[in-house]
């Protein structure tokens, strides 16, 4: 299986087709050629083989995130914080 991870976009680079951008301690260039939408720096992108392949909005990245760390996804209209 192959997975994206969410990542914060740092600067763009219009000219080179490039994103720098950000998940946790790392920081990695990626290209932007694949995107079909306008980003900006704190914008969110999905990131797969070093490519943005989607602009996320932050509860949608918080939510993969989350995901990969804990294995759970926040209900719909929750934070996951509730008690049952």
């Amino acid at each position: 299986m192959c997975t994206g991870f969410p990542m914060r976009v740092l600067a763009v680079d219009c000219d080179q087709l490039l994103a720098r951008v950000a998940y946790g301690q790392g920081e990695q260039d990626v290209t932007i050629a694949t995107l079909d939408q306008e980003i900006a720096p704190g914008d969110w992108v999905l990131v797969y083989l070093g490519m943005a392949v989607s602009k996320l909005t932050e509860r949608e990245a918080a939510d993969i995130i989350a995901f990969y760390e804990h294995g759970r996804v926040p209900p719909i209209g929750g934070t996951g914080d509730e008690k049952d």
